[in-house]
């Protein structure tokens, strides 16, 4: 079988070809590099290959499969992937390259990803042009990008009310911190033990996902100004800047589909009011640069009371969503008509009407296994743009046998990376395998991949 661009795939017409090409054929591009610009302009927002909420095809995507939303060391370099350092991550060019081209190849043309603040604080040169080679490479690739700025989730010992800001110094103007990298190193090292079929022992770079900007600091206070502890105050406001550093170069805005200001912090404990004041922050400090660019949150609730609540204090605060976002992952596939039909219905109906789309969704260690299609079709029926949450997983350490409903983890996906053997398949050109080849076949069939007239054409 020949290796297979992602070009190539999608002329491909036959389901068993794409199926057998994903199962034999590695993936690789070359990078341009994301110039750099200054942020003080206001700069154009649309994105350079036409996608749109209509036609919006995503997934979520962690660097470098790095296991988690928020990985310390997800961005940081890889030894022997860069300039030597003591401060070495799990960033790796070519599994970047090989991940990315493969979800370009089905189909997808928008990744959501969360760049890690705290990696940023651990190294800020290398944070940046790590995060760089990365949007060169969705540009490559014809991705757009769905930037995640903060998230309350992690995982770790006491992720709920461990503050790193603790760690981090008051010079806010410090471009490195060893002992931040230091703690987080020691905390995988705690997380591991108690985890092993999540991050085997002495494998750097799993299970360092802490909350950013912290659980307990947004539970105390959203106003970020106020934030003196740690000169939280100005890393976070020199945090944005890098962004949109990145974002109005000439690569960031070809990619820039969507800023999602917050990921799930509405389940945390943090009060609303506090929430609401720091995507209040964000969202005015970005759009005195970037004013058209489009905007949402991504909020885990679907209980009507509770999002109405949510909704009527963004409003209240002005700011202004191009989609309200929402997450769910079923326990049962009947959940969407029973839980999310009224939500869709209630959204529309109100007197001023919300425009949905759905953010997270499957999850292959629920009952969702094999039943994407069904996901697939109910979205679609509905018309809401949807970003899919585990497509593809380089994780290689999960045993391949825990698959479906109950095993597995969920960062798997339905395409993992086949080098499964214990050792880590950094500096390589992956190959990847369907967990579920009939969910690889509805994400193929959704996205349009080998010039179907429409994807329910293949409906089981």
């Amino acid at each position: 079988m020949p290796t297979l661009t992602p070009s190539m795939m999608k002329r491909t017409h036959s389901p068993l070809l794409l199926l057998a090409c994903l199962l034999t054929a590695g993936f690789s591009t070359e990078v341009n590099s994301a110039g750099a610009s200054s942020c003080a302009c206001v700069v154009p927002t649309s994105n350079s290959f036409g996608v749109t909420y209509d036609n919006l095809r995503g997934t979520n995507y962690v660097f470098n499969s790095s296991h988690l939303i928020q990985d310390g060391f997800g961005l940081l370099t890889f030894p022997g992937d860069g300039p030597p350092t003591t401060r070495i991550g799990t960033y790796s060019r070519k599994n970047v390259e090989s991940e990315l081209a493969v979800v370009a190849a089905a189909g997808f043309n928008n990744v959501r990803v969360t760049p890690s603040f705290f990696g940023w604080v651990i190294d800020n040169a290398q944070f940046e042009t790590n995060l760089r080679h990365f949007v060169g490479v969705c540009q490559n690739n014809r991705l757009t990008i769905t930037w995640v700025l903060w998230t309350a989730i992690g995982n770790g010992p006491s992720w709920q009310t461990l503050d790193v800001a603790d760690f981090l110094g008051n010079d806010p103007k410090v471009t490195t911190n060893d002992g931040l990298h230091a703690a987080l190193m020691y905390a995988t090292l705690q997380f591991q033990a108690l985890h092993r079929l999540w991050a085997p022992a002495h494998r750097l770079g799993y299970a360092t996902g802490y909350p950013a900007p912290g659980n307990k600091l947004l539970r105390n206070g959203g106003d970020p100004t106020r934030w003196t502890k740690g000169a939280m105050n100005q890393r976070v406001d020199r945090f944005i800047d890098v962004l949109l550093r990145i974002l109005t170069s000439t690569a960031g805005r070809a990619t820039l589909f969507q800023i999602d200001l917050g990921n799930e912090l509405d389940t945390v404990g943090i009060p609303l009011a506090n929430a609401i004041a720091f995507l209040s922050w964000n969202y005015r400090k970005i759009k005195l640069v970037l004013p058209n660019a489009k905007f949402s949150v991504g909020w885990a609730e679907v209980s009507i009371t509770k999002y109405a609540s949510y909704v009527a204090a963004l409003e209240k605060a002005g700011i202004q969503l191009s989609r309200h976002s929402f997450h769910f992952f079923a326990t049962h596939p009947d959940e969407y008509k029973k839980q999310i039909e009224p939500f869709v219905n209630w959204a529309r109906s109100r007197k001023k009407p919300l425009a949905l789309m759905v953010s997270e969704f499957y999850r292959v260690d629920t009952p969702e296994w094999h039943h994407l299609h069904d996901t697939f079709e109910f979205f679609s029926d509905r018309e809401i743009p949807t970003i899919m949450w585990g497509f593809l997983s380089s994780n290689l350490f999960t045993d391949p046998k825990t698959r479906g409903p109950g095993k597995g983890i969920y960062v798997d996906g339905v395409v993992d990376a086949t080098n499964v053997s214990g050792v880590q398949g950094f500096h390589k050109v992956l190959k990847f395998a369907p967990r579920s080849a009939v969910d690889l076949e509805a994400v193929l069939a959704y996205n349009n991949v080998g010039g179907r007239e429409s994807w329910r054409v293949t409906k089981r």
